[in-house]
């Protein structure tokens, strides 16, 4: 019996993750034990966290930089979020992904082969127009929601699907190369977003007050910015990006070092705070503190002037 329910596809996968983190941690243990001179900083680990570290009302999330997020479910779900690769930014690490969804179909979105083969992938564009995106994988519902690339129905360059992400009591919204403020019909699709994660760079999608705009339309309590421009990316164009700063001016930010977080909705701060990530994978798997893996009473960052 036992040999007949390791065999189990879903049982495989998951004993698979827990020797993963079992790993992970007596790799930290052995380091203290052993005295050596390098610390390990919070947040320090693979760009995902173990088993045990994605607790039930969390979800565990990961930036790669430009568009592309590893989102991790309390049942262990790994999706990951319009993945790309060759422009600039450091190949990640990735655990075994379940599922990959992508916004649209241009080169910085889709290189969906990152995650391995036989990986399903959930376009939010197919053929030209958008699909209509509405599944639950284990304990996580994915919905999609049309919008369009640039502020001229599409016109310069063409459609975009954000996702709406309903895990742990969670509603993460990725906006993906949203082009536009949000129509009332589109905020209505949205309904109530506790995770915002949305483009600030401007030139290709919207820019630091149109990403303004969207916040308050929204309201989210944490908001995350992306597609934007750092000292690493690099691509036709990508020079003509702008950086994090200017969005973040007159708000409440919070900065992390690494690219991993857990967030935890009866920690998520209020009014809304600006979490900027680190692209940089970190070593160890251990949740990054942070407004929202931090006690509910704890202060976050004053707002930046």
């Amino acid at each position: 019996m036992t040999s007949q329910l390791l065999r189990h596809p879903w049982l495989a996968r998951t004993s698979a993750r827990i020797l993963v983190g079992i790993v992970a941690l007596a790799a930290v243990l052995l380091g203290f034990a052993c005295g050596g001179d390098d610390e390990v900083s919070p947040g320090a680990g693979t760009p995902f966290a173990p088993a045990s570290a994605i607790a039930s009302g969390t979800v565990g999330l990961a930036w790669y930089g430009h568009s592309m997020f590893l989102l991790q479910s309390p049942d262990g779900v790994q999706i990951l979020i319009d993945p790309h690769s060759g422009i600039g930014y450091p190949k990640p690490a990735l655990p075994e992904v379940d599922l990959v969804v992508t916004s649209h179909d241009h080169f910085d979105h889709n290189k969906v082969e990152v995650a391995g083969s036989g990986v399903r992938v959930l376009n939010g564009i197919q053929d030209g127009d958008w699909a209509n995106i509405d599944e639950t994988v284990d304990d996580v519902h994915i919905r999609s929601i049309p919008t369009f690339h640039d502020d001229r129905q599409g016109g310069q360059r063409g459609k975009n699907s954000m996702f709406l992400f309903e895990v742990a009591g969670l509603r993460l919204l990725f906006a993906g190369d949203l082009g536009h403020v949000l129509t009332d019909e589109q905020i209505a699709a949205a309904g109530s977003v506790d995770v915002l994660l949305l483009p600030v760079g401007g030139q290709f999608t919207i820019g630091p007050a149109e990403a303004t705009q969207v916040v308050e339309q929204l309201k989210p309590r944490l908001a995350v910015p992306m597609h934007y421009k750092t000292d690493v990316v690099g691509y036709s164009g990508s020079d003509k990006l702008q950086g994090v700063e200017p969005f973040l001016e007159g708000k409440t930010v919070e900065r992390l070092e690494t690219n991993f977080t857990v967030i935890d909705k009866a920690r998520l701060p209020e009014p809304t705070t600006i979490l900027v990530m680190g692209y940089q994978q970190p070593t160890v798997a251990t949740p990054t503190s942070s407004p929202v893996s931090a006690p509910a009473s704890s202060p976050v960052a004053s707002p930046t002037q």
